[in-house]
């Protein structure tokens, strides 16, 4: 998990009422003026092997950076099959794992498509734009020069359709009401509409690699789902222009794994994600007889 906080007018911040853990603290800035400043973590860099701080109860801390300015570059490019007099803004998200991860950088084009993004860092960037009826999407690589000549074609949104098996030993039904389904990737995702309890579709998907997800009826546990044939929980799909019917079973035969979760031998309420092949299946709260997936 983590957190963070804002600095106030004198630099100074604070992180109040933090769990018990390990914890890695990271600094960066961006100013309103568009200055940006290196990204620095005490003790270290965030790594799986630490190092960490290990924060306990009644832990107190006090943790200064001083950071430097960060180099910037230009960015600029075209985008190509926009219907005249529409409005396009290009978002580039920074791939790096840092502070920035989730922080976009964004511009509108000229009226003839061409775009400038004056003041990026270098890092990997994806670039995309949509119009609610098509989008586009590229990647770009910002070194220690300014960069030129990125372009962007807008193509049609797709709908991804998609049939639903039911596999009961009791002989249920299912309607439309009684599952979710939806496609992700990083913070975009695509929600399903439930037709009915045989079908859905996916409407005004942006082709790209998703991950799959399904929230079967209480009783049931997705059993496949599969595109072409193929397997598409633990690899996920790419949504293309037409791409065949998903097709996704579920069924009631299945077991259940249930239990509980304690903090300093007292039950304590927390959130069980359940992964099958890498991938999250279900997830809920704990409460007072813990958790249980059936």
């Amino acid at each position: 998990s983590s957190t963070s906080a804002s600095t106030n007018d004198l630099g100074e911040y604070r992180f109040a009422n933090l769990p018990a853990g390990r914890y890695v603290l990271c600094a960066t800035a961006r100013t309103d003026t568009g200055h940006l400043y290196s990204e620095q973590c005490s003790p270290g860099p965030p790594e799986n092997d630490g190092p960490f701080i290990q924060a306990s109860a009644g832990y107190e801390g006090r943790f200064d950076f001083t950071l430097t300015p960060l180099p910037v570059y230009r960015l600029s490019g075209s985008v190509a099959g926009a219907p005249q007099g529409t409005e396009l803004t290009i978002r580039a998200m920074r791939a790096a794992g840092s502070a920035w991860n989730d922080n976009a950088f964004v511009t509108r084009a000229r009226r003839d498509g061409t775009f400038v993004l004056p003041d990026v860092p270098a890092g990997n960037y994806t670039l995309t734009v949509e119009t609610g009826q098509s989008s586009a999407e590229t990647s770009a690589i910002v070194t220690n020069t300014d960069l030129e000549d990125v372009h962007l074609r807008l193509e049609p949104l797709i709908n991804v359709a998609g049939v639903l098996h039911v596999l009961s030993a009791t002989g249920r039904t299912i309607g439309p009401q009684d599952y979710k389904v939806f496609m992700w990737a990083g913070p975009q995702a695509a929600l399903g509409h439930n037709d009915s309890g045989e079908s859905f579709t996916i409407p005004n998907v942006i082709p790209h690699l998703y991950h799959f997800s399904f929230a079967p009826p209480k009783g049931f546990y997705l059993k496949s789902a599969t595109l072409a044939g193929r397997d598409i929980i633990s690899t996920g799909l790419t949504a293309a222009a037409g791409m065949p019917p998903l097709e996704v079973t579920i069924s009631d035969d299945g077991g259940a794994l249930e239990g509980d979760v304690t903090a300093d031998d007292a039950p304590t309420s927390a959130w069980i994600y359940l992964e099958r092949d890498g991938q999250p299946v279900r997830n809920g709260e704990t409460d007072a007889k813990g958790f249980s997936f059936g």
